[in-house]
C-alpha cells in the first residue's frame, strides 16, 4: 500500500503512519511511504491501494483523477476539508474546536487569533468560528501568511506579526503543534511570556508538545487510531 504524504515534516503524520504500518503488518501488507506521486510507478501495478494525505482537495485533484482512471482503490486521510467526495477518514474538528473555545472562555479570554499553515479550506477554522459566534462577547481573527513559508518558520513569523497589531489578542489558537512550536520560539525571541502575556493552545497532542518551553496546551487527536482506520 502506498502512503502519499508530501508534508512529512509535520510530526502528526508520523503518528498516523505508525498506526497504518502496525495494522497493515498484521494483515499481511506493507506500507510504502513517499512524498512524491510517481504516476509511472503507480501505473505499473506495484501497489494494491493508495492512501492520500489530503490538506487541500484542489491541490490533489489531478492525482485523484489519475487513480480513478486506472481503477486503483484509494482512501483519503482528510486533515482539513469539511467533506470529501471520496472514501476518507476524518477527525472530529467540531468537538475539538468546541473544547478549545470553551477552555479559553473559562480562562477569561475574549479576543483570540487563529494561525494556520493552510490558505484554502480549513475545517478547523470553520468549526472554531462557529463556536465563537455563539458568544457575542468573543472574537477570533484568522491570520494568514501569503505566501506561507515552511511550517515551523511560519509559526516563528506569526509571533512578530501578532505583536505588531494595535490590539493584539490575549490568546492564540494554532492549527497544529508544529506551527505552535515555531510560534513559541518566536514569542521567546521577542520576550513574550507564555502564559503570562499570551495564552497559546494547539491541536494534535504530538510527542513534541511535551518538550516545548513551556509545555504546549494541545487538544488530543487519535492519530495512531486514524492510521488503523485508514
Amino acid at each position: 500500500i502506498l502512503f502519499f504524504c508530501p508534508d512529512m515534516y509535520n510530526p502528526f503524520y508520523v503518528h498516523v503512519y505508525y498506526g497504518m504500518d502496525d495494522y497493515a503488518q498484521k494483515q499481511g501488507y506493507g506500507i510504502i511511504l513517499t512524498r512524491h506521486f510517481d504516476r509511472e510507478v503507480i501505473h505499473r501495478g506495484r501497489y494494491d491501494g493508495v492512501v492520500l494525505s489530503i490538506t487541500d482537495e484542489k491541490r490533489h485533484w489531478e492525482q485523484i483523477e489519475f487513480l480513478n482512471s486506472i481503477n486503483l482503490p484509494f482512501v483519503a486521510a482528510n486533515f482539513y476539508q469539511a467533506s470529501l467526495e471520496m472514501p476518507n477518514v476524518a477527525l472530529d474538528y467540531d468537538q475539538a474546536s468546541g473544547l478549545t473555545v470553551q477552555h479559553l472562555r473559562e480562562l477569561g479570554h475574549r479576543k483570540l487569533a487563529y494561525i494556520s499553515d493552510v490558505s484554502g479550506e480549513d475545517a478547523k477554522w470553520n468549526t472554531i468560528l462557529a463556536h465563537i459566534q455563539t458568544d457575542e462577547s468573543m472574537r477570533c481573527d484568522k491570520l494568514v501568511l501569503n505566501p506561507a513559508p515552511e511550517l515551523y518558520e511560519a509559526g516563528f513569523l506569526y509571533a512578530e506579526r501578532i505583536y505588531r497589531l494595535i490590539q493584539p489578542p490575549t490568546a492564540v489558537i494554532a492549527a497544529n503543534d508544529a506551527l505552535a512550536t515555531g510560534f513559541l520560539s518566536g514569542l521567546s525571541r521577542i520576550n513574550v511570556s507564555v502564559p503570562k502575556d499570551l495564552s497559546v493552545i494547539s491541536f494534535d497532542d504530538t510527542y513534541m508538545s511535551r518538550f516545548t518551553i513551556p509545555p504546549l496546551t494541545t487538544v488530543h487527536f487519535p492519530k495512531y487510531e486514524m492510521g488503523h482506520a485508514l
